[in-house]
């Protein structure tokens, strides 16, 4: 309930495709830093929350509409997407509605009813400390959706149908900063097999991906003659996806390494992005999360580290990072059958990423282009060497996969060094992608 305040406060849905995904995460961080305070203090919960969050949102909506508004052309981003939008909306609404709730891992429903019960973030010092380390801010939309009166239930069931609005907003973010609204984008981004699960299972890994994947597009197309502002905003966007998901540390580097080459002798700027970060880390919850650790365990990082996951060695690290490699172009079949036994779950970004990469290499000598290639290399490359199921689990590292994509399909329509015939094989990719998409969705079914 105080999720759906604070959205109509911000008025979401005005504005650039841009100031739609950044007012979602603006109304997220304000309930994020409301409920560390409150967690804190024990002088409000989720519920009594609700009256102050209507104050807040009736003022924020009043000073938003005084402020000059720069036009969106919502029609224009969206009019390429509509059928493709229509019909994963039917299938993801359908399976939401006729199947049992599932999660991917239990501790995110865990967590989000450990929350609903308490009204707080507080530890539960019963569980596994897996469900409470992991971070919170995902779990705690969950909570304060489920918390709605009447209709929480089925909010709550219908999370992959929210979910892909998210994601439409986060794809229209992307087109506007690429420039242009792709048909053959749009498509290609919605068939993404590892995407597709996420609208499914309730799993925090699109939602993450969310704010990394405009940073991203960000750094391709505007970093280097962003003002200070808009620096502080990308970095505040950079941090709330590490801080809500510590597995996206590859954006913190990327992000620094290119703000840093971009600016390096301009200290205000360089300042911005220091302070647009932490205020990030901190709505994405990883220094509460920090000091919870450190109260509840006597560490802040071990809690964390003892859950395993990563790679230890030099070795390791080369291994994970081959597999990974093969892993972009094989559709999931080698790597498993190479190197059986590891845990994850999921698939990978399929045909579509194969496309794109062809599309790409036609196209690198546009500086996009080459920039778009080093940033999903260094992200993929840091996180491979980090974790040893990226192989198996593109899920995990969406965001760089969804930028290679987004960006092959704008330049298959605008760079004369790409083939005609590009095109076209990209729409039939879509289309091959999509049935197997349509598998998982009978899967799904048969299984339920």
């Amino acid at each position: 309930m105080n999720l759906l305040l604070l959205l109509a406060g911000v008025r979401v849905w005005s504005g650039t495709p841009v100031d739609w995904i950044t007012r979602v995460f603006l109304a997220v961080s304000l309930l994020s830093f409301e409920m560390q305070l409150a967690t804190w203090t024990g002088l409000a919960t989720l519920w009594t929350l609700v009256p102050l969050n209507a104050v807040l949102a009736a003022a924020l909506f009043v000073w938003h509409g005084r402020q000059p508004e720069t036009a969106g052309d919502v029609l224009g981003v969206l009019r390429p997407a509509w059928l493709p939008l229509a019909v994963l909306m039917l299938a993801v609404v359908t399976l939401n509605v006729a199947t049992p709730l599932g999660t991917a891992d239990p501790y995110h429903l865990q967590r989000a009813e450990r929350i609903g019960l308490v009204g707080t973030l507080a530890y539960d010092p019963l569980v596994h400390p897996k469900s409470n380390v992991l971070g919170w801010l995902y779990e705690l939309l969950l909570a304060d959706v489920a918390a709605t009166p009447v209709l929480g239930g089925s909010m709550l069931r219908l999370h992959g149908a929210v979910g892909l609005v998210f994601f439409t907003l986060t794809i229209g973010a992307v087109m506007h900063l690429l420039g242009h609204s792709s048909r053959l984008g749009w498509c290609l981004l919605l068939t993404v097999p590892a995407v597709f699960h996420q609208f499914v299972l309730v799993k925090n890994d699109l939602f993450g991906a969310m704010p990394a994947l405009v940073v991203l597009a960000w750094l391709v197309t505007r970093v280097s003659v962003a003002p200070p502002t808009e620096i502080a905003w990308a970095m505040w966007l950079t941090g709330i996806a590490f801080g809500m998901k510590v597995s996206s540390f590859p954006l913190v580097l990327v992000a620094g390494a290119g703000i840093a080459v971009a600016h390096s002798t301009d200290g205000k700027r360089i300042g911005a992005a220091a302070v647009g970060g932490l205020v990030g880390v901190m709505a994405g919850g990883l220094l509460f999360t920090f000091v919870e650790n450190g109260r509840m365990y006597g560490s802040s990082i071990e809690p964390i580290r003892e859950l395993g996951n990563r790679t230890t060695t030099v070795a390791e690290a080369s291994t994970s990072v081959v597999r990974y490699l093969v892993s972009l172009f094989d559709l999931g079949t080698l790597t498993r059958r190479w190197w059986p036994g590891r845990g994850g779950w999921g698939a990978t970004y399929g045909l579509p990423f194969v496309w794109a990469m062809g599309v790409l290499f036609y196209a690198r000598r546009q500086p996009d282009v080459r920039r778009t290639l080093w940033l999903a290399a260094a992200y993929g490359l840091a996180f491979a060497a980090a974790y040893p199921d990226a192989d198996v689990a593109h899920r995990l590292v969406l965001a760089p996969g969804l930028l290679v994509i987004a960006v092959a399909a704008v330049a298959a329509q605008r760079e004369s060094s790409v083939p005609g015939w590009m095109q076209p094989a990209g729409l039939a990719v879509a289309a091959l992608s999509g049935i197997q998409v349509a598998r998982s969705i009978f899967l799904y079914w048969v299984r339920a």
